[in-house]
């Protein structure tokens, strides 16, 4: 016997993930928007996870165990393949969504045919849910695309929704990630999609102790396959040896550069902004869009570098006047 497909695929993994699990499964249950599945995957909990997960009755909660942790990307990629919806959201196990999240991003996606993936606004909060701050990411297409290609990722994965039929072009996260996996399948998306932010807050992101992005070994991990991303990207439009790249990489990241290298990352970052016009052959209004950004970047870049040289001057004048000092008054007491 065959059932209809349901309208979203809501995708989620957790590994030992307790202390905020029911709270984040009640919030997808609770929603607004009715017609979904809802694939758990417990990659190889070893807490109490498995029996959070057998508490519901609920028919459209779908829960896959792997025998042993696998990661969050394999994981991910077993529910992607599981998916039937037209629409497939992201859900942590950590983070909320509001109750009219699906209803509202779902009804974004129709009004708008040409978009591929959404985000959306979030409200940050601490492990005891209270309020931190919200975030806002930019909602315009061709802003994001050029600030995921070169920059950063401006995207909360928990908040993402996006067509099951990109999977056909994009097919899943790349395994080589552990970390930063989402902002890899974003640079992929990109280049052939378009997406956009829906601007409202719909999801509460947690931002704790034992988030990823906030675990000393795991954030490293995270810096290092993100700066991975961005020189597959920027080789994506134009070529740069790793070794120009990780100059680039530091100057557009405001960390200490010489002379020779401000000068250097400056030419190249002007390379890149040239080549990625070119090749995608954006009009007046889409170019008007981003080079605000490519200015502010290469604006940071110079500021940066006049900051850190002018601090080095006055730390010598600081040290110069603090040891003439000294020895004047060695010489009055003598």
């Amino acid at each position: 016997m065959s059932y209809p497909k349901p309208k979203i695929s809501v995708l989620m993994s957790v590994y030992n993930g307790k202390k905020y699990l029911k709270e984040a499964i009640d919030s997808i249950l609770n929603q607004t928007f009715r017609d979904f599945e809802f694939i758990i995957i417990n990659d190889g909990s070893t807490d109490t996870t498995a029996d959070i997960l057998s508490s519901y009755s609920d028919p459209r909660l779908k829960i896959i165990t792997n025998p042993v942790n696998l990661d969050l990307t394999k994981s991910l990629n077993i529910g992607l393949n599981l998916a039937k919806g037209e629409f497939i959201a992201r859900q942590d196990a950590d983070d909320l969504s509001l109750p009219n999240r699906l209803e509202k991003q779902l009804s974004f996606m129709e009004k708008n045919k040409d978009i591929s993936l959404i985000g959306s606004w979030a409200k940050i909060i601490d492990n005891k849910g209270q309020f931190v701050k919200n975030n806002y990411s930019p909602s315009d297409s061709d802003f994001l695309k050029f600030q995921i290609n070169f920059i950063k990722n401006p995207l909360i994965h928990s908040s993402i929704f996006f067509k099951r039929d990109i999977l056909k072009e994009v097919k899943q996260y790349d395994k080589n990630f552990i970390y930063a996996q989402d902002f890899s399948f974003y640079s992929k998306i990109i280049r052939k999609y378009k997406i956009s932010v829906v601007p409202q807050i719909l999801i509460k992101y947690r931002d704790h102790a034992e988030t990823i992005s906030r675990t000393t070994n795991k954030l490293e991990i995270q810096r290092e396959n993100a700066k991975k991303i961005i020189f597959e990207n920027m080789n994506f439009y134009c070529y740069l040896d790793w070794e120009n790249f990780s100059l680039l990489y530091k100057a557009l990241n405001r960390q200490k550069i010489g002379l020779i290298a401000l000068v250097k990352s400056i030419i190249l970052w002007k390379k890149i902004f040239q080549s990625y016009l070119l090749k995608e052959n954006l009009n007046l209004v889409q170019i008007n869009k981003i080079t605000p950004l490519y200015r502010e970047k290469k604006q940071g870049i110079i500021s940066q570098f006049i900051k850190n040289y002018f601090s080095f001057i006055y730390s010598l004048l600081k040290l110069f006047y603090r040891t003439k000092s000294s020895v004047s008054q060695s010489d009055c007491l003598n």
